[in-house]
Parts: C-alpha cells; structure tokens; sequence
C-alpha cells in the first residue's frame, strides 16, 4: 500500500489508520521509528518507506484475509482517516455455495424456470455491488453449454423427473462450491436360496433393508414380521428396515405401501437356521441335566441321542477313552441310538458324546455323559493331581471371566474315577473363599483385580490334591481420573497463580491405566493450543506469559482420552506509561512546558493484578507523593499555571499488591522561565582582603542565564566596568542559580547604586559605597593593602574558573543517569564550600555585609 501525504509532522507522528466496520490505528511513524500498537515489530505489517519523516508512505499487508479490506488512509489526527486521498483495498473471494429456487412441483408441459441464488463474499461488502456472477449449470453432473445465466426455463416432461440440477457461481475467476444432487444408498438386494428363501442364523441381525416405492406424492413405508402366531411391527424409519434380531419363529418379513386407498406389500420369506444342544437319554432315562449315570454291571446299557435343528443335522454318538473319541454309531436324521443288550462290563466305563452338526451350515453341538458300570474288584484311591488354572488372564474391566480348575484323578483302577467327581476349593490371596466348590467360578472383572492371585485345590473321597500355582489376572482399563504430583496451590477462584516469566514444572500427571496410557501436555493461548515440552508425563520448565491461561494434560489409552487442566493466572506489570498535556512521552528524559500553561500529567500502569499506582515529585533527594490510585490510571493537573518551582523529576510508581511486582519510571518537567531575582534566598558577599568583593546574587530561571545577556549599570545608569563573572546552579536545583560578580578597584567617582539587568530587564540593584580606613598607616602599607587584593584576587577568579568547569561537569553525569542511578557526589573540596567558607572569615573588619532592603530600595556595599 502507498499514497503521499501533503506533509510529515516535525513533532509527534504520523498515523495509518484502516476504515473497514470499524476504524483502527495499525501503526504509528515518527521520524525516529514506528510502532504497531505497543509494539515496534509485528508479523502483519512492515513500514518500508525510508527515511521514516518521508512523506512517501509505503507499507506492506502480509497474510491478506477478508478482515484486511476497505479504506486505508494517514495523518496526524483520527479525522484523517475519513479525509480523501487514501488507498481501497479490495479482497475476493470465491461466492457462497448456491441454493437452487423454483417450483420443482409442476405440471408437465408447462415452463419451469430454475434460479441458481448465490452471493459474493468478496470484501468491503459494498464491493460486490460493481460485480456480477456468472454461472454454470449442470445436469446429472454434466455441464450445460452457453448456460451462464442465473436463471435456466425447463419445458417440464414426466422424464425430467430422473434429472438432477445443479449449478455453481463464479466472480473474477474464483467458483463456488456446487450445489447437491445429494446421494442416496440403497441396500444390496437380498440373496435368495434355491427355495426362494433369505437364508440368515438364529440370532442374527436382519437389515438395514431400503424399502422403495415409486410414488407421488411419496407412499407410506412400513415394515412388518410374521411369527406362528400373526403379524408384528418390525423397526423402520423412512422405509428403512433397521437391524432386527430373528428367531426360528420369524418366518417372513413384509414392506408394506400405501398411498392414498391404494396399497401393495412384497414379502422376503426367511429360512432361519439353528441347532440346539443335544439331548441324551440312557436305559429310557433322560439324563441331560446330569454328568454322569450308574450302571450295574451285566445290565442292558441303551443310549439314544436327539438334536433338533434346521436344515437336519447329522448326529454322531461316540465314546471317549485314554484322549480318544471311537464312533458308535450316526445317523443322518435328529435321532442316533447306541445299545448293549448283552449286558455292560466294567470296560464299558467310560464318556459317551452325543455330537449334532449341520452339514449346510457350520452349526454344530456335542453334550457329553459319563457312564459308569458298577462291577465287583478292588480299588485304590489317591490324592487328585495338582490342579492347572485355564482362564484368559487378560481381559477387559467390566467383563465377565471364567477361571477353570484343571485336575484329574489318580485312583486305580483307571476308570474308577469315572464313579467319582471331584470338588474344588477356591482362594483368593490364600484365604478360602466360601461356598465355592465348583470346577470353574465366574467373576465380574474390575480394576482391583490385579492385586489378586488365584489358586485351587481338587478334592476326591476326603483326599486333596497340592495347591495349584496362583495366577494373577491381568485387568485392561483405561483412566478414571488424573492426578497432579506435586497437587498445585490455587487461589480463591481456583487458577494457580504465577509470575509472568517464571517457570512451571516440573509436574508429573499421573493416570492409573493397564497398559500404560500415552500422557502428554498442552498450554492454552488466546490463538488456540500448543504442545507443551513434555517426557513420561512430566511436565518439564515451561515459561510462562500473559497470554497463556491454561496447562492441559492429555491422557490416551486406546480409544479412550481424558484431559485434566490447571487454569493460570499469570502475574505481570509493565513499565508505566506517561502522558504529559496530552503527549505520550514515556520514551523522553524530559519535557519543557512553558511558565503558566497548565501541567497535566497522566500515568498508566497495566498490570494483572490491578496495580496501584502512585506520581511522586523527586527534588533535593526527597520524594513526595502527588496523588494515589488503586486502578492503572493516575492524573495529576495544575491547571492554574505551572511555575518555576514545579520544575522537578517526576515518578510514577507501580505497584501490585498482592505480590512482589513493582515498577517505576520518571520524566524531568522543566518550566521555562525567565530569569528573576529569588526571593526566598540571600544576597551574599564574600571577601578576601582588602578592597575586593564577591557579590553573589540569587537567580530562579530555566533555562541557566546567559552570562552575556547579564549587565551591570553604574549610578549613571551606563554599562559599568564591573561584570557578571559567572552564573552557577545552586544546591542541585535546576531553575535557582547564582550570579556572582567580583567587585574591586572602583574609583570615588564610580560609587553608588548599581543595577544588574538581564536581556535588558531590570533584576536588583546595589548600592556599593566607600568607607573609610580605621587608620592611617605607611605609604608602603597601602602598596601591600593593594597588592595583597590584587594576588588573592588571581586566586579566586582561578579557582571561580575550576569551580564553574566542575559544576558543568556535575550537571551533564548527573543528566546522563537522571533515570538510572543516583548521581554519586564527588569528594574533591568545590569552590562552593571555598565560597562558603570565607563568611567566616574576618579580615581587620574592613567591610560590611550586603543586606536586603524593601523591595524598592537598593542594597548598599561599602568598600
């Protein structure tokens, strides 16, 4: 961006303002530099037009959005940023996604017409009213040519109904989104077996089955079911058949249309398929519920095993011995019959397994007996083997888990533990657990679990078989909660305090998850989120600034997270800012206001909390408070009129009260006045001997007197021969002074009332009159009376030059550290204290002190 602006201030600055719903400053230029704000850097703007008093304003824009358009213009005050002459800057963007607006309901063989609505987005807003759009049309994503009008007419047939229209919008090249057709999704068409049947398991989900008929208006769709006992409501929406569990009941499912009295259905006729446990039956007996039946040797041993399923399964009856299953018999039909009619003998003990299966499908199902032939012979019992625990160890929390206790008997003969079961005997941590004598226990998974270990023992005929080796479950979990190591202090609203520039860290965030979760960190910033330095859940030193309210730990197991946050309050205070009438001058050593204008004065501290803030006046040393406030501002004001004595340092003073912050920063406010006799001071005068004398005249004025600008005037009001020596500042205060003058040698005739002018303006007057010698003494007395004066008059103007080059030198260090450091007095012995030291002095009594006299009257010295 660039204009040239009619002129640049010579004082204060120049500022660029951008006019676009609001109106803003972004950045300020002074012949010294420019500003974005409270800043000298920013990464939107750059100020590249050199020398900065140039009146070729050029900058750059960077990162362009939407936001950066409208009316850019410069000047000294906020009214030039609606003055002429500035720069518009315009954005584009592509037009909004467009809706398309007609009668879509039509008779056939009338006109339609289509509007493809959409609008430009590009800025300032009133931008695109010098734009038109063009667009494009589309059917079943086909482009039309030499379609690029807004609105299209349609000569409606019924065959436009298998039509889908859309269009775009298109501004200085950039093209919008297009509007849908929006997509449908239709569900595959069911797969029939050679019985016209849709063949699904007992159990599982039938759907989402889509339902369509066509209509118009659109028919009614709903689905039903058919079970042995009528028809039932089946869950659809919109003529959608969502997911339905079927039975072996379920013997069709039905979609159902209406419109108007009109109605049709078509059915899908199901082929549910299943196969239920088998049931086993000895000698006439059902014995399904049992494990195991008692046969007396000799006896007819008659087995019969039925499966019922759809499609018919096969059933096979085996027995199993020493981890080998023999086939008895099998049957392509529900029912498969095994007999012994010639009697059971002991070696007919043994587990006969019934075994059901569908050859179709991969149904199948076994159930197993033990049979036990009761015969004459010997047996010896044993302790059963030590137990194995078989379980899956590892498992999800709020699941269910089966542990099973693995023994075997040890009697002989072999098959005598087929007589026989066994009992169990559960522990957890070595404490038995009572009631539980089963082989296997159920248990409902939770955390706590895996502090537990899990043993057993098998049980025959009194005998108990050694411990089995405890295991210990392995619970899978996510988090619950976080927790933080050390816990964090917060205050009353509940945020952890911090200073600006400190350090946090480190924090461990811990969370209890098997496996490990994955902790992580993130601080929170007006701009959004960022990652934290971060390792195995510590949070390591993270330096803070204002802008981050908050610190996040981030916990993730699997598919599960959790975040936990410690909100900041992040404690800071800047360096004051001070305004002095109006002006910002906090980057200034000092101001200069004119004698009688007001003096306001303003100082703003930011700070969190909010600071106190207090103006001080530093002089001789001391410093005294002006004015107090608990907010960031302060103001200070002498509307009346400033005057010399206001001349001082002033401080403004930050403080936070609940911490340890503070702040400070002066300014030097110098009241330019005129040279004036002090009033509240003494006119002195000094002497060494003789006939010389060292007036020392009090002057409050600021800038210093110009030695030349100082004359005196004899009784004959013309220029005298006597001379303002030199001008020094007197007890650090700027604006009082001395002017001192060494008076010696006047002739009779020259005695009287002098005057000192400044720039021609009367200041004071004295009278300076001779006095007689207390005696008379030798010529060659008199010739020492004059030659003593004349050598002790070398040795003063000497040292009034030594004194008045240290007193320079003082008042340029002092300037230099004004706002830094307290000037360090040096101890060389000064012509100040000489001065002072030679009231003291009396030399044979031979002069008179000056005195003030009323204001009219001139001071009288007498030589």
């Amino acid at each position: 961006m660039r204009w040239t602006a009619a002129s640049f201030p010579s004082t204060g600055q120049y500022h660029v303002y951008h006019t676009y719903k609001e109106n803003r400053t972004i950045l300020s230029v002074s012949s010294s530099g420019v500003n974005f704000g409270d800043k000298t850097q920013t990464s939107k703007y750059a100020y590249t037009s050199r020398p900065f008093n140039s009146t070729n304003i050029v900058f750059e824009i960077r990162d362009i959005t939407l936001n950066d358009a409208g009316y850019y213009n410069g000047g000294m005050s906020a009214d030039a940023a609606w003055a002429g002459g500035g720069v518009v800057l315009i954005v584009s963007a592509k037009p909004d996604k467009p809706d398309i607006k007609g009668n879509l309901t039509t008779l056939v063989d009338t006109y339609l017409k289509l509007t493809c609505i959409s609008k430009s987005t590009s800025t300032p807003d009133y931008y695109y009213k010098f734009r038109s759009l063009s667009y494009t049309w589309y059917i079943n994503d086909t482009k039309i040519k030499r379609e690029f009008e807004e609105t299209i007419i349609l000569n409606v047939t019924r065959w436009h109904r298998y039509n889908s229209y859309s269009c775009t919008a298109t501004e200085e090249g950039l093209e919008s989104d297009r509007n849908g057709p929006e997509k449908l999704t239709f569900t595959p068409k069911p797969t029939f077996d050679k019985g016209y049947k849709f063949t699904v398991k007992e159990g599982d989900e039938v759907g989402p089955i889509f339902c369509s008929a066509d209509c118009n208006p659109p028919c009614n769709v709903s689905w039903k079911y058919k079970e042995s006992n009528g028809l039932k409501d089946a869950l659809s929406e919109n003529g959608i058949l969502l997911l339905q569990s079927v039975n072996r009941n379920v013997t069709q499912i039905i979609c159902l249309s209406r419109w108007k009295t009109e109605s049709m259905e078509k059915d899908i006729a199901l082929d549910v398929q299943y196969i239920d446990d088998p049931i086993i039956n000895v000698n006439g007996e059902w014995v399904s519920d049992r494990i195991s039946v008692d046969i007396q040797e000799r006896k007819p041993l008659h087995l019969s095993c039925f499966v019922n399923g759809n499609p018919t399964p096969s059933v096979r009856l085996g027995k199993s011995q020493n981890g080998r299953t023999t086939i008895l018999s099998e049957a392509m039909d529900h029912w498969s019959n095994y007999s012994l009619s010639t009697g059971a003998k002991c070696s007919d003990t043994s587990t006969y397994v019934c075994y059901g299966k569908s050859q179709s499908t991969n149904l199948k199902t076994n159930k197993s007996i033990g049979v036990n032939i009761l015969c004459e012979g010997s047996s010896s019992s044993a302790k059963p083997d030590k137990p194995d625990i078989k379980g899956n160890l590892t498992t999800l929390v709020d699941t269910y888990l089966k542990l099973s206790c693995i023994s075997k008997s040890t009697s002989t003969p072999d098959y005598y533990y087929k007589f026989r079961s066994l009992s169990y005997t559960w522990y957890i941590n070595d404490t038995k657990v009572k009631g539980e004598f089963e082989e296997t226990i159920r248990l409902s998974v939770t955390r706590w679990h895996r502090y537990n270990r899990y043993s057993c023992t098998a049980t025959e005929e009194g005998l108990e078989s050694d411990r089995s080796n405890a295991v210990q479950i392995n619970p899978l979990y996510g988090p619950e909660k976080l927790t933080f190591t050390p816990k964090p202090t917060f205050d009353k609203g509940y945020k952890f305090t911090v200073k600006e520039g400190d350090e946090v860290g480190p924090i461990f965030c811990s969370a209890d998850c098997n496996p490990p979760c994955n902790v992580s960190w993130k601080y929170k910033e007006s701009n959004g989120l960022k990652d934290a330095l971060s390792e195995n859940g510590i949070l390591l030193l993270q330096s803070v600034n204002r802008n981050v309210t908050q610190i996040i730990c981030l916990s993730r197991w699997k598919t599960e997270s959790m975040e936990k946050d410690i909100a900041l309050d992040v404690q800071y205070i800047d360096d004051p800012i001070i305004n002095v009438n109006g002006e910002w001058v906090s980057d200034r050593i000092s101001v200069d206001i004119q004698e009688r204008k007001p003096l306001h004065l303003s100082c703003f501290v930011n700070g969190n909390p909010t600071p106190s803030v207090r103006l001080g006046k530093s002089q001789n040393g001391r410093t005294t408070i002006l004015s107090e406030a608990m907010d960031h501002w302060l103001n200070y004001s002498l509307s009346t009129g400033a005057k010399c004595s206001d001349t001082s340092t002033y401080v403004c003073y930050g403080k936070s009260q609940s911490t340890n912050l503070k702040t400070n920063k002066s300014i030097g406010v110098n009241i330019l006045c005129e040279p004036r006799l002090d009033k509240e001071a003494q006119l002195k005068t000094l002497t060494e001997l003789g006939k010389a004398r060292v007036l020392i005249i009090p002057v409050i004025a600021y800038p210093p007197p110009d030695l030349s600008k100082l004359v005196w005037l004899g009784p004959n009001n013309l220029p005298s021969n006597i001379t303002a020596n030199a001008v020094t500042q007197s007890n650090d205060i700027i604006y009082k002074h001395r002017v001192i003058t060494i008076v010696s040698g006047l002739e009779d005739e020259h005695y009287g009332e002098y005057k000192l002018l400044y720039n021609r303006q009367f200041l004071t007057s004295v009278i300076i009159r001779k006095e007689e010698d207390a005696e008379d003494g030798p010529l060659r007395a008199n010739i020492v009376d004059v030659a003593v004066p004349s050598a002790l008059l070398g040795i003063t103007w000497i040292l009034l030059i030594i004194y008045v080059v240290f007193q320079k030198w003082r008042r340029n260090l002092k300037t230099t550290h004004q706002h830094d450091e307290k000037v360090n007095q040096l101890e060389t012995p000064s012509m100040e204290q000489h001065y002072d030291d030679l009231q003291d002095i009396d030399v044979e009594r031979n002069y008179s002190h000056l005195d003030r006299l009323d204001q009219e009257t001139p001071y009288e010295e007498t030589l």
